[in-house]
């Protein structure tokens, strides 16, 4: 039997591989392009790649007790490709090819020397991953966070397919990186029981589930990995499967998102002894800052005192979001000035960063230690033990992030333009007009906006609190 089928008028060669080598070398079947539509050549290169295919097999039967798990399926491949290179060079000839008779080897001393091209010209995971992410800064401004998620995403399909030369890796490489991650704990680096393990061994244990990565953050690991696959695809002319990705993303569990604080729970919160006795500048300040600038705790954990300014030319005291010095935000959009409420400057704010800038500090919370994901960590169970300590936490989505929603929340009730809302909260503006041609809005008209936002919440009693938290 020769394999042969016609597809669109041309011939190819398919064949699938024996139950038990299947599993050893990673993949179902052979599938080869003959790029012709007259019989008589392509049974002679059916004839060859039957002959290839079969010495393929007898060498990875033969050699399966002394080749590791990577090196298999590259043996069997490598077996394949020099057979592909053959049939390329007699494409266009429109003549019978004839081929070397092939002396079946018995040992890996006797595989020919032939480099599988397939492998040989393209780079290993972690070689090029460096190029890529490079590429992606330059061309697409990635923030520091991106490329951090994408460093781990890279660095945990090592970890549980291997190093592979793109060219090598193959659909079941794809699947068994899924079907891993779906097995791996949440923070492994960080919990003490899931520390000092490999990421195969920790695939291996019994996870419970609460413990294990969501399908969202799988789903997050896998799209990052097929943009790797894709722009390699382009970069090595067709030896590499762009699509070698596809469809494999998981079922996303619907979420109603977060939650923001309800008008007592906020007044509980910011009226309570554990939140007006804070000993810690962060613990003081995070709380006020998110509830009235509806800013993410990283982008605020990040803050030095040189990004408290002023316009000199609208008079508006303004906190300047960046991504200056290796701060690591969301997005563009996230690039933003807000201007700094009312109810701040009435509680302090502003001679609080005088005082900072006086000693010299550059961090705006200079007893907030670590970089910036610890910092963010330290600053987010921080508010966490507050809720809790408070009563507040027993609602499932309330989080730091809730005081963004609230701010969210009441800047739509009392704004009549969604840009502006979208300009303070660092969101994309929509629509072809705001989207793609618009600036911002005047920070005077921005600040307007923003001091209409109201909350019962004690301030009277939280004036003047920062001072003994700088003592």
């Amino acid at each position: 039997m020769l394999n042969l089928y016609t597809r669109g008028g041309r011939y190819v060669y398919r064949r699938i591989l024996p139950q038990d080598i299947q599993g050893l070398v990673e993949r179902k079947q052979v599938f080869v392009s003959l790029d012709t539509h007259k019989k008589a050549i392509a049974n002679a290169h059916a004839t060859y790649l039957n002959a290839m295919f079969n010495q393929a097999v007898s060498l990875v039967r033969l050699n399966r007790d002394k080749l590791d798990a990577e090196s298999m399926p590259e043996l069997f491949d490598s077996q394949i490709a020099m057979a592909r290179q053959s049939i390329a060079l007699t494409v266009g000839t429109q003549l019978i090819p004839t081929f070397a008779p092939i002396n079946q080897a018995q040992s890996l001393e006797e595989i020919p020397k032939a480099p599988n091209p397939y492998s040989k010209r393209t780079p290993k995971v972690t070689e090029i991953t460096d190029t890529y992410i490079n590429h992606k800064l330059r061309s697409n401004n990635w923030t520091k966070g991106t490329e951090n998620d994408v460093r781990k995403a890279l660095s945990f399909f090592v970890g549980l397919v291997g190093d592979k030369r793109l060219g090598m890796v193959t659909r079941a490489d794809c699947r068994q990186f899924r079907d891993s991650l779906t097995k791996l704990p949440r923070n492994s680096n960080r919990i003490v029981k899931y520390k000092n393990h490999s990421l195969k061994a920790l695939a291996k244990m019994d996870i419970p589930e609460k413990d294990k990565l969501s399908n969202q953050r799988v789903n997050i690991y896998l799209k990052w990995v097929a943009g790797f696959f894709r722009w390699a695809a382009d970069e090595y002319d067709g030896k590499v499967k762009a699509d070698i990705m596809s469809n494999l993303l998981l079922k996303e569990a619907k979420t109603s998102g977060y939650v923001p604080f309800t008008p007592s729970e906020l007044n509980t919160i910011y009226s309570s002894d554990y939140f007006q006795s804070s000993d810690k500048t962060y613990k003081f300040w995070l709380p006020l800052l998110g509830l009235y600038t509806g800013a993410r705790l990283n982008e605020l954990c990040q803050l030095e005192t040189s990004d408290i300014r002023l316009d000199d030319a609208e008079k508006v005291w303004f906190i300047d979001i960046n991504n200056n010095d290796n701060k690591s935000l969301k997005n563009d959009s996230s690039i933003r000035k807000i201007p700094i409420h009312k109810s701040l400057v009435d509680l302090g704010f502003l001679n609080y960063v005088e005082v900072l800038k006086q000693i010299n500090a550059k961090k705006l919370f200079p007893d907030l230690v670590g970089g910036i994901e610890e910092g963010g960590r330290s600053a987010s169970k921080a508010f966490t033990l507050l809720i809790t300590k408070v009563g507040v936490k027993g609602s499932r989505g309330k989080t730091f992030h809730s005081l963004r929603k609230n701010a969210v929340d009441a800047l739509a009730l009392i704004s009549e333009k969604d840009s502006i809302v979208s300009q303070i909260v660092g969101h994309s503006q929509q629509g072809m007009t705001f989207g793609r041609y618009f600036s911002e809005y005047p920070l005077e008209q921005v600040k307007e906006a923003i001091d209409l936002i109201e909350y019962d919440i004690p301030l009277v009693e939280l004036r003047g609190r920062w001072k003994s938290v700088l003592e």
